[in-house]
C-alpha cells in the first residue's frame, strides 16, 4: 500500500522489512486486523475525485449488493466507481479512478467483469 511505501522512504528501510515489522508488531500486541471494506474508502474517493452525490449513492448501492464477498476492499470500490459513473453518465477516466483508489487499471477492468459482466 501507499502507507507501507511512504513509511519504508520515510525510514530508509526496505518495503518488506516494514511488512515484517507490522506483521511482529500485530502478533505480539495480540491485535486483531479488522477487515476493511470497500464502503471505508468511499468518502475519501468521492471527494478526490469530485464525484457529485448520485454517483456516490450509486457506488454504495453496488458495494452493499456484493455482500461481503470481496478479496481486496479497493479494488472492489474503484470497480464499483467505474460502474456507477458509466450508467450514471458522468465522465472520468480508469486511470483517475485508479490513481485515486491506489490500483491498476487493469484490475478494475477484471473486476468490473467478473461482478458486473454486462457492463463492459
Amino acid at each position: 500500500s501507499s502507507v507501507v511505501s511512504s513509511v519504508s522512504v520515510a525510514r530508509g528501510s526496505a518495503r518488506k522489512r516494514v511488512l515484517r515489522t507490522c506483521r511482529v508488531l500485530k502478533r505480539e500486541l495480540r491485535l486483531s486486523g479488522a477487515v476493511a471494506t470497500p464502503i471505508a474508502g468511499l468518502p475519501s474517493a468521492v471527494s478526490t475525485l469530485k464525484l457529485p452525490s448520485e454517483v456516490a449513492t450509486k457506488v454504495r448501492e453496488l458495494l452493499e449488493s456484493i455482500g461481503d464477498d470481496y478479496r481486496k476492499p479497493e479494488v472492489d470500490l474503484a470497480a464499483a466507481i467505474y460502474v456507477a459513473c458509466l450508467s450514471s453518465g458522468f465522465e472520468i477516466t480508469q486511470s483517475a479512478i485508479a490513481a485515486a483508489c491506489d490500483v491498476c487499471e487493469v484490475s478494475i477492468r477484471n473486476r468490473v467483469k467478473r461482478r458486473w459482466p454486462e457492463i463492459l
